[in-house]
């Protein structure tokens, strides 16, 4: 009884989100700029800055409108795929789901969309003992595919969710589309405050997406990070999108 009450409220929120996105994934993919917008009048939308590993990330929040103060809301987080960045799920997602009473954040991953990337210093710092401003000259890195960095920007953003003030922040839905419902599931597994997760599109055959990914290649990977480099995972794009 006690386990069949606990589950209720996750089930609930799991078919809600199956059958919004079912509903909403066609029509939404088709509209016009003047849809979105007219959209985005019908809720709250602000421009939200979070934090990831020291870099900065840029996120929008969508909430039905004249919400009270008091009001509490389950919330999702929306994690967009390979090469995508929060705008998509702004015209497909986002706005739509505010609208049936959910509170929703998408953002966009380091190096991609409007989030800075890492800064790669070539030149040793001066040794300091506190905290100081300084000028520098860095290489800023952009658009590289790293599933561990991206992990740690979803696990930030349903952070950061999770502390606006009318989210019910044990009652979260976590939404990842393509790659992104890879990192959306290792973001849920490892967090007891999401109750429902949607893969859309992910990986249907695991062994061979994995067996697209050598050892050596995560060596290779591993090695240019640690020496200073941006990895090059052009040989990956080869296997996973032939020409």
């Amino acid at each position: 009884m006690l386990v069949s009450a606990l589950l209720k409220p996750l089930v609930k929120l799991t078919a809600r989100l199956v059958l919004l996105m079912v509903f909403f994934t066609v029509p939404a993919l088709s509209q016009t700029g003047a849809q979105i917008e007219s959209r985005l009048d019908k809720v709250d939308h602000k421009e939200i800055t979070l934090w990831s590993e020291g870099v900065r990330l840029q996120g929008d929040i969508y909430k039905p409108k004249n919400l009270q103060p008091g009001d509490k809301l389950p919330g999702i987080l929306l994690v967009h795929g390979w090469g995508g960045v929060k705008q998509h799920l702004q015209r497909a997602y986002g706005p739509q789901f505010a609208e049936l009473g959910f509170i929703v954040l998408a953002f966009d991953y380091k190096g991609w969309g409007e989030s800075d990337g890492p800064l790669l210093v070539p030149e040793a710092l001066q040794p300091i003992e506190v905290s100081a401003d300084i000028d520098l000259k860095a290489k800023h890195i952009r658009k590289i595919v790293n599933p561990l960095s991206m992990v740690a920007d979803a696990r930030a953003a349903l952070h950061y969710l999770a502390g606006e003030p009318q989210v019910m922040s044990n009652n979260i839905g976590v939404w990842g589309t393509s790659l992104g419902g890879g990192v959306a599931l290792v973001t849920s597994a490892n967090d007891n405050r999401v109750k429902a997760y949607v893969d859309q599109i992910g990986a249907v055959n695991f062994k061979a997406n994995l067996d697209m990914i050598t050892d050596g290649m995560v060596r290779r990977w591993e090695t240019q990070r640690a020496r200073g480099k941006s990895p090059n995972t052009l040989a990956l794009k080869r296997r996973l999108f032939p020409v």
